[in-house]
């Protein structure tokens, strides 16, 4: 079995997927377990890096990818699996309960990349063309002699070619890393 498709708690193959505040991946159930038997049903640590989990995310992506790998490898929906999305429910309440508890703030920007992540995780193709897109019209506004504030402004004139250009490399980094990925996941299926 591909180690991708597994639940590292139950070591089968996901059933409806969340992934945590932290990004690692687990069957609902499973996880929701681990904060049930909890007395004092306190917020998750993550069972894998030991962080407080915040919010669980149900990760659609990752239920098409488990139901294409269970079609591809012939396996049947565990009978105990129940209706696909049974735990949404029960994850909405853990996250109305530790959503906006306080955690310190370098834990916040972390969880906030992880949802860009999910966010951006979305049809690859589609993102890189509005990528690609995004950056030759950067670059064209950086080249044409129009601005929206003009360069005779001063320093507030420089304010919006500043602006582009950091767009223009977050999109780059953003192509680089989507690129970094795919080729990861293309080696590793071919091990």
């Amino acid at each position: 079995m591909s180690s991708h498709w597994e639940c590292p708690l139950c070591l089968e193959t996901l059933n409806d997927a969340v992934e945590t505040s932290c990004g690692h991946a687990f069957c609902a159930g499973c996880i929701l377990r681990v904060w049930e038997t909890d007395r004092e049903q306190r917020p998750i640590r993550c069972p894998i890096d030991r962080r407080n989990v915040s919010m669980l995310i149900p990760s659609y992506a990752l239920r098409a990818g488990v139901d294409a790998y269970r079609r591809e490898t012939g396996q049947a929906v565990e009978p105990e699996a129940g209706p696909a999305g049974q735990h949404d429910a029960k994850v909405d309440e853990y996250n109305q309960r530790y959503l906006n508890a306080d955690r310190p703030v370098m834990q916040r920007v972390q969880e906030d990349w992880v949802l860009f992540n999910r966010v951006m995780s979305g049809d690859l193709t589609l993102r890189k063309i509005l990528t690609t897109i995004t950056i030759c019209l950067g670059v064209l506004y950086l080249f044409v002699p129009f601005d929206l504030i003009p360069d005779s402004a001063g320093l507030v004139g420089l304010f919006d070619d500043l602006v582009v250009w950091l767009a223009i490399v977050w999109f780059v980094v953003a192509l680089l890393e989507s690129y970094r990925q795919n080729l990861a996941e293309h080696q590793q299926r071919f091990q």
